[in-house]
């Protein structure tokens, strides 16, 4: 007789609904910790278009502003358009990108100072490397 309840239960399919509602609030936790995953993609799609990179260092000498770039993922070729701005004044310079070990680079920005008045510049780098894009912003001040 214990076969018959069993067996009527499990035909009913209130058992297995049970069950399977059991299965689906577990992947429901998991759902919650997959939050951060589903982030992820919308980063991916935006970088089909979208080249990371960063401005790691701007260093001013007495001759020169010198100003870094890292660039993700290793490519041996692009170029990058550095445009200081400062009351309608612009200066630019562009320079190729290099490859390092596990990453990339600007090849370096090296802009003599006496082209540079003293006060605040705006800093702008253009990098493309094939169909990829990065815009990177900063300031300076010279002294």
């Amino acid at each position: 007789m214990h076969v018959g309840p069993f067996v009527n239960t499990s035909e009913n399919g209130s058992t297995e609904t049970s069950d399977n509602s059991q299965k689906t609030t577990t992947p429901s936790s998991n759902d919650s910790s997959k939050t951060p995953v589903s982030n992820q993609p919308v980063d991916d799609n935006t970088s089909d278009n979208t080249l990371l990179a960063s401005i790691t260092n701007i260093e001013q000498t007495d001759s020169s502003l010198k100003i870094g770039t890292l660039i993700e993922g290793v490519v041996s070729s692009g170029s990058c358009v550095l445009t200081l701005t400062k009351d309608g004044k612009n200066v630019t310079d562009t320079v190729g990108v290099q490859a390092l070990a596990s990453s990339s680079t600007c090849e370096g920005f090296d802009i003599p100072i006496v082209e540079l008045s003293p006060g605040s510049w705006k800093i702008s780098i253009e990098i493309t490397v094939s169909s990829k894009e990065a815009h990177l912003s900063d300031s300076v001040v010279i002294e």
